[in-house]
């Protein structure tokens, strides 16, 4: 398998924001929150104006795509209106590899058709996977993908390799992101357990 390709996963949205006074903005998303604002997990639809600090960009809903605003009710345009002097702008939205989820990603890298690993167990900072043969292809892109979106709690990212054929019933792991680090501690009920 290839190594991760972060930039396949950038989408460019082409919206309109409304460029207001700081001091409305708010009001602003208080008229608008109904449907007309951006509504994205993760993503504030207020930011900063890179024209300058006196005023904001309102980040308006992907179905809201004509300058003039018609496609907001004539009530809302009016009251927004009766605010402020309405400047629509563009504005481009980036959502980058940070942005999705595992979850997303590892149903765009992995073939069609075979089940995606949601889960895993975690001991300390180690995450343990538990990967089937068939993705074994995938390993590190899978290692990789789980260590970036629960970094820092995951530190150090593991696969059991073989059977268990001690006595002891230790099976042996394969380090594939992070660090090579398996001491971990653990709180139970008030004790510290370290562990290997």
């Amino acid at each position: 398998m290839e190594k991760l390709d972060e930039s396949k996963f950038e989408q460019r949205l082409e919206l309109l924001a409304l460029r207001i006074p700081r001091e409305l903005a708010s009001a602003v998303t208080r008229l608008l929150r109904s449907g007309y604002l951006l509504d994205k997990p993760r993503v504030k639809p207020v930011v900063e104006d890179p024209e300058g600090d006196k005023n904001r960009l309102v980040i308006l809903s992907e179905r809201i795509q004509k300058p003039d605003l018609s496609d907001m009710s004539q009530q809302a345009l009016d009251s927004l209106k009766q605010l402020c002097n309405v400047e629509v702008v563009p504005y481009t939205l980036t959502l980058g590899y940070s942005y999705w989820s595992a979850d997303h990603i590892l149903k765009r890298i992995l073939p069609a058709g075979v089940e995606v690993p949601s889960s895993f167990e975690t001991i300390g900072h180690v995450a343990h996977l538990n990967i089937s043969d068939d993705l074994l292809a995938y390993k590190d892109v899978i290692a990789k993908v789980i260590y970036d979106k629960n970094y820092p709690r995951i530190q150090t990212v593991v696969n059991k390799v073989g059977t268990i054929t001690n006595e002891f019933r230790v099976p042996k792991f394969e380090i594939l992101a992070g660090k090579n680090d398996m001491v971990t501690e653990i709180k139970q009920y008030g004790a510290t357990f370290r562990l290997d």
